[in-house]
């Protein structure tokens, strides 16, 4: 088997990762090890598919036109965006690319696609932010509320993740950062980094930042929901037999007072669900996401012996983060 210029990197872009040296090795991976990789990457995409689907569809049927339920729709269409377009492209893409003698490309302009690839990949990140602050403001402030289910407020969270991904990922149109291209060595789409100081920030802005800020709102929220919990035990006052008798109606409390009681008491119990829920999600996330990029910052000569590591690290990981998903989602 004839040489290749293999690509290593100590940074990791979105689940593509290169090589910031270049030198000349045996290829480290034999044709079983791409075929399984390739076969399991696209069996998550297909399951990430067929639950995101199925959970529009509830969405829609059930009419869940009201509040978080905007927000997770968003964020849901964001995810199938990648489970059933980006991912599968680029993985065919990767695959092709290491088959040996095989001549066969996608016809994708890869600046185009990398782009839109990054832009979608950053907005469903911090469309899960803002989530997470619409439900700790459900649960820790449910009187204010009302204001983040408005038009503007909702139209505010949904543009906003949009706005700052355009941000961060226009300069890698113009070379800042990141380079877009095709890399004739191995032949498939690649972000690579371009040594500039824009390359770390990229890095923190895709990934720890957004992270960091859901984790801090979870905290957030599990320390509060643990407090209300606690003082919710310590207030209930031991049954004591009445001898007395019943009070007259004129003293007993309206039906309707106890119904729209009984009512907030269950809208803010689904609140807790819904957030721990979230934070489940959270959870995996972190784990299908950090292992790759913190163990490549760590460790960069760990993937230098197997190029087929680094895409089960850094891509096929992350692709569980968001097909998994829709399994928290649709237990709501």
């Amino acid at each position: 088997m004839e040489s290749r210029t293999k690509y290593l990197s100590n940074y990791s872009l979105g689940n593509i990762s290169v090589l910031s040296c270049n030198e000349t090795v045996q290829p480290q991976w034999n044709q079983a090890s791409v075929d399984g990789w390739f076969a399991f990457t696209i069996a998550i995409c297909v399951f990430g598919t067929v639950s995101l689907l199925l959970l529009l569809i509830v969405a829609l049927t059930k009419r869940l036109h009201h509040g978080a339920a905007f927000l997770i729709i968003h964020l849901s269409c964001l995810q199938l965006f990648l489970c059933a377009i980006s991912y599968p492209l680029s993985t065919t893409d990767i695959y092709l690319a290491l088959i040996p003698d095989q001549t066969v490309r996608f016809a994708i302009h890869c600046p185009s696609f990398l782009f839109i690839f990054k832009v979608v990949l950053h907005t469903e990140m911090w469309s899960s932010v803002l989530l997470a602050v619409n439900r700790c403001v459900a649960v820790a402030l449910p009187h204010h509320y009302r204001m983040m289910t408005t038009k503007v407020a909702l139209a505010s969270m949904i543009g906003v993740p949009w706005v700052i991904a355009l941000v961060i990922n226009i300069p890698l149109l113009f070379g800042v950062g990141l380079d877009l291209k095709r890399d004739h060595p191995v032949e498939y789409c690649l972000a690579m980094p371009n040594g500039s100081v824009y390359s770390r920030v990229y890095l923190v802005m895709e990934r720890y930042l957004p992270l960091g800020v859901k984790g801090v709102m979870h905290f957030a929220l599990f320390l509060h929901i643990h407090v209300k919990r606690v003082n919710g035990r310590k207030s209930v006052k031991p049954f004591v037999p009445s001898t007395c008798t019943a009070p007259s109606r004129s003293l007993q409390k309206p039906q309707t007072a106890t119904t729209s009681k009984r009512a907030h008491a269950q809208r803010g119990g689904r609140n807790i669900v819904l957030a721990e829920i979230l934070g489940v999600s959270f959870i995996w996330k972190c784990v299908c996401f950090l292992p790759g990029p913190i163990s490549q910052e760590v460790y960069p000569a760990l993937y230098s012996s197997s190029q087929i590591l680094q895409f089960w690290m850094l891509r096929t990981f992350a692709l569980c983060g968001y097909a998994a998903n829709p399994v928290g989602d649709m237990v709501n």
